[in-house]
């Protein structure tokens, strides 16, 4: 439940006196206003993975492994495995599983 629910929910709730009601319904209104500012522009290290994704996509040729992704690449085993996460769950890329190690390869 988030804040402005919590709030919303105590105004329909509670018999409020009326000072309450402005109160809350204030703390509603900073919410909004401070999530509003909050800016939908990329960090540096979001910019940078998108880069890296873009040359895991170019590698992956065939079903590959996290590690010898990482190392077509130039990264780190983990972070080729949660940047694969992140393309999986954006159709990037496709998991599969065989004898208990993980394939990833391109989306069709």
């Amino acid at each position: 439940m988030t804040k402005i629910e919590m709030f919303e929910s105590l105004i329909a709730k509670y018999d409020l006196t009326a000072e309450e009601k402005a109160f809350l319904t204030h703390e509603v209104e900073l919410v909004a206003k401070r999530n509003a500012r909050k800016s939908t522009k990329p960090t540096k290290t979001q910019l940078a993975n998108a880069s890296i994704k873009d040359a895991i996509a170019s590698a992956l040729a065939e079903p590959m492994q996290a590690k010898a992704i990482g190392e077509l690449v130039g990264i780190s085993s983990q972070k080729a495995s949660a940047l694969l996460k992140q393309m999986v769950e954006d159709g990037r890329v496709v998991k599969t599983q065989e004898k208990g190690k993980s394939f990833f390869a391109l989306a069709e």
